[in-house]
């Protein structure tokens, strides 16, 4: 398909032969633009037309360009064509999401052998997921082709990490001029985390055949994060212009003890495969980078994960692979690996239709599930040293019930236990309301892990309220364990000049004040997300460390915290108003406040002499006076040093229970278990259907459901066991084809119940659970949770329905003005209505489809009108 504009002409390409609906030229702030909107498919591009080039020089493709989108992302590429037309190679360029306002996004290349022209691609890649949309769009002006350099500069320390005061050097290299050219003036300004000039200089670059390289020699600086940015220019040349970020951070004191609460979600697993200095890392050597980072920064413990699909892709198929890399390196560097599973493969899936989330529906059989994580202690337990069941279950990540994750997280604890009893069992994450974990807990979890794990994104101030909700679920089952925060984090948006200065200053004020209101809240353990910069769904960038692993603001934010805090003791906290102030024990004799202020004001102290501000970057910027001040703050965190908490009316910590290894091993009792198989002799739902039932499953007065009472034995003998029901008032239990069961070692049996529902309220669910005995007495519990369900029946000779696809109720008058009448018109007048895979959906699973979009209330209105016309 062709679009043509005032400037250039477009060639787009991508999964529909008719783009019309996404793609035009309009005028956009004086601005002939090319509009390209997100479909619901993955991706397409749109390229300009060529310019001519010649092999062997360098140069500048740039476009300014303005995003506003959600959910959906585009990436510059500077493709290179061959003398047949055809692409032979391109460079990859700056990815553009959210929303900015114009900003020329420019890419340097040098022209491969064989090229002859070169033109601007620009890919728009939907990250649409089943519970949001892509929306909005990309706007991009004029493009054009400048001859220029290609100049690359790379610290020569690991992950930009310095010494402070020590030359912080640099690779500066020139390739792609002119053969005539013999040098290369390269001017540069260094500058710190407030943006102001640190150092200032000129290199000059001797050239060979067009390319040459220097060491920049930059001036060692105070603890700090630095950025230098540089420009190469030569005459005729357009400029070419580069920059790199690194850090000055002090060497610690001492190494943090293993259980030191600050920690970090690193991922440090995941694979990154694009290129860097034009060339790939291994996947060894980016593990080495991220190890030492970690390690510098003062870590001992990376939160990890792990893809069950990918080390057992068939039944009895083990291989380790990147994992074994990944967690040889952190244990040589004395880090603690804390693990978490995810993926199921396919030969393990329970039964279902689902295409979307696929690999997070559970396993059919737990003994799979079972087996592999035990294989995974047995072979890596001397770095695997904390293991996780299931990440955020009761969202997308996991398709199954909560009686699903009480099986998982019975086995899961065993698995660990059985191999090496001192490995900490984390339960999976919450992150959402307690109801999806008050009825795993239900389900018999409480005795089978080490510790509560939590998840947030909300303000860090929050968590003192989440932290009390955990405690308060973990009393109503009689237990206390200590808790984590696995995943805190903030995303970073472009700012409204579509860089990212403010916003990183926001996530250094985000992180220091999550560790902060973390620990005061608690935590006995806190891990921020994350290590590696990625862009998740077109709308998160997340990570402290580049794609190109050097440093954001936020890394040395927090070498700084390890450095200030000490052994992290909260002994309190102030809140007045919106300003906060955390302190801590440092261990060494000394106590240290985190102060800030959301609203401006100030916060009141009592000092001892020598007291002194220390900054986020680990700056000691103002000394304060002995006694009673009032310190002005505002959102970015400071570190006061030399705090008298015992002359202040702090408010004490909530409880905080302490991880430590034990190395007794789960009971044999504990080895007989319970779990709640519903509708055994029916396949899982799709995505949509289990985001609908996770909590419990629809029925109606007069259905008879099938439950299996699934009795494992992972111990070493052979159980005799019983299972008693319990039913709602007015249930019948139909049969229950065996109440007292013998299971072999190693093995399950199953006493399969029929009940016959029974009266049932709107708004209130029902259960029916069941209990195991062994040897008489009480052991484990299970149970299903039903709700009632509203039945989308369609009446005898009904032509309509919400069972209707979708495309037939657009196509027809009377049935669209019922769909306008309770939908949104931004989704009725979507483009993507008009692709044939969304038109053949059934209106019924629009409502996953659209987002929350289409409401329950609306569809069971629709459908009533729909059947009677």
């Amino acid at each position: 398909m062709q679009i043509s504009a005032a400037h250039t002409s477009w060639t787009l390409s991508g999964p529909f032969d008719d783009l019309a609906s996404y793609a035009g030229a309009e005028p956009i702030e004086d601005r002939d633009c090319l509009v390209l909107r997100p479909t619901s498919s993955k991706a397409y591009e749109a390229a300009s037309a060529p310019w001519p080039v010649v092999a062997g020089h360098a140069y500048r493709m740039t476009a300014p360009i303005s995003p506003a989108m959600d959910g959906a992302h585009a990436q510059c590429f500077l493709a290179w064509l061959g003398s047949d037309g055809d692409e032979i190679a391109r460079v990859e360029g700056p990815i553009t999401f959210m929303e900015h306002a114009f900003a020329d996004e420019s890419t340097w290349g040098l022209a491969p052998d064989g090229a002859t022209a070169a033109r601007l691609v620009i890919r728009l890649t939907s990250d649409e997921q089943t519970w949001k949309k892509a929306v909005g769009s990309v706007r991009i002006g004029a493009p054009r082709l400048e001859p220029s350099l290609v100049a690359t500069l790379t610290a020569q320390a690991d992950a930009g990490l310095y010494n402070p005061q020590e030359p912080a050097n640099h690779t500066l290299t020139i390739d792609g001029a002119p053969d005539t050219l013999r040098r290369v003036t390269a001017r540069y300004a260094v500058y710190d985390y407030d943006r102001q000039v640190a150092a200032e200089g000129m290199a000059e670059v001797s050239l060979a055949a067009g390319a040459g390289e220097t060491v920049l020699a930059l001036p060692g600086q105070p603890s700090g994060y630095y950025r230098v940015e540089l420009s190469a220019v030569a005459e005729g040349l357009a400029p070419a212009e580069t920059w790199a970020s690194y850090a000055c951070i002090p060497p610690l004191e001492q190494t943090p003890p293993e259980d030191t609460p600050i920690a970090l979600d690193a991922g440090i697993s995941w694979r990154y495969e694009r290129e860097y200095e034009g060339a790939q890392r291994s996947h060894e050597e980016r593990t080495r980078i991220k190890r030492e980072a970690s390690a510098r920064i003062g870590l001992r413990c990376l939160r990890d994960r792990w893809s069950w699909s990918q080390t057992n892709p068939e039944p009895g198929v083990v291989g380790w692979g990147p994992y074994a890399v990944t967690h040889q390196a952190q244990a040589d560097a004395g880090i603690s690996v804390y693990q978490m599973i995810a993926g199921t493969p396919e030969w393990a899936l329970v039964d279902t239709p689902a295409v979307a989330h696929r690999h997070s529906f559970p396993p059919a059989d737990v003994r799979a599930y079972y087996l592999h994580i035990r294989q995974l202690i047995r072979d890596w337990g001397h770095a695997v040293r904390y293991f996780e069941s299931w990440n955020e279950p009761e969202i997308f990540f996991f398709q199954g019930y909560a009686w699903d994750l009480a099986a998982l997280s019975k086995a899961a604890y065993l698995a660990c236990k059985d191999e090496d009893p001192s490995v900490g069992v984390l339960w999976a994450s919450r992150c959402a309301a307690t109801t999806f974990w008050r009825r795993a807990l239900e389900n018999g979890c409480a005795p089978y892990f080490d510790i509560f794990n939590q998840h947030s994104y909300d303000a860090p101030e929050t968590v003192f309220e989440l932290t009390r909700q955990d405690r308060e679920l973990m009393a109503e089952f009689g237990i206390q364990r200590p808790v984590w925060m696995s995943e805190q984090g903030c995303r970073t948006d472009p700012d409204p000049d579509g860089g990212y200065v403010h916003a990183e200053r926001s996530e250094v004020s985000y992180l220091l004040r999550s560790y902060a209101c973390g620990l005061g809240a608690g935590y006995d353990r806190f891990f921020y997300f994350y290590l590696q910069e990625f862009l998740e769904w077109g709308q998160w960038l997340w990570g402290i460390m580049r794609d190109d692993q050097t440093p954001k603001p936020a890394l040395m934010a927090l070498a700084t915290l390890v450095r200030q805090l000490g052994d992290a003791e909260p002994v309190g906290y102030l809140q007045q108003d919106r300003a906060y102030a955390v302190v801590f024990d440092r261990g060494d004799g000394e106590h240290v406040a985190v102060a800030w202020a959301l609203d401006g004001n100030a916060v009141g102290l009592s000092l001892h002499e020598g007291a002194h501000i220390v900054d986020a970057m680990g700056r000691r910027v103002r000394d304060l006076p002995a006694g009673d001040v009032r310190l002005q703050v505002n959102d970015q965190p400071l570190f006061v040093r030399g705090v008298d908490p015992d002359a202040m009316a702090l408010r004490p910590t909530p409880p905080r229970p302490r991880y430590a290894p034990d190395p007794t091993p789960p009971t044999e009792a504990m080895h007989v278990w319970l779990q709640a198989v519903a509708r055994p002799d029916q396949p899982y739902p799709d995505s949509a259907g289990m985001t609908r039932d996770k909590l419990a499953l629809g029925v109606a007065p007069g259905d008879t459901e099938t439950i299996a009472w699934r009795v494992h034995n992972y111990g070493e003998t052979t159980a005799e066991v019983g299972v008693e029901v319990d039913l709602p008032d007015g249930w019948e239990l139909v049969s229950l084809d065996r109440a007292a069961l013998t299971v072999a070692a190693g093995a399950y049996e199953d006493a399969v119940a029929t009940v016959t529902v029974g009266p049932i309220e709107e708004d209130m669910d029902a259960s029916v659970g069941a209990t195991l005995l062994l040897d008489g007495t009480p052991n484990d519990v299970a149970r299903i949770y039903y709700r009632l369900a509203y039945p989308l029946d369609v009446p005898e000779g009904a032509r309509w329905s919400a069972h209707t696809a979708l495309g037939d109720l657009l196509a027809n008058a009377e049935a669209r003005a019922v769909l306008a009448k309770h939908l949104p018109p931004t989704l009725l007048h979507d483009p993507r209505l008009s692709e044939p895979r969304v038109q053949a959906v059934p209106l019924a699973n629009v409502a996953r489809w659209a987002g929350g979009l289409v409401t329950q209330e609306a569809l069971r209105a629709i459908h009533e009108e729909l059947v009677r016309l």
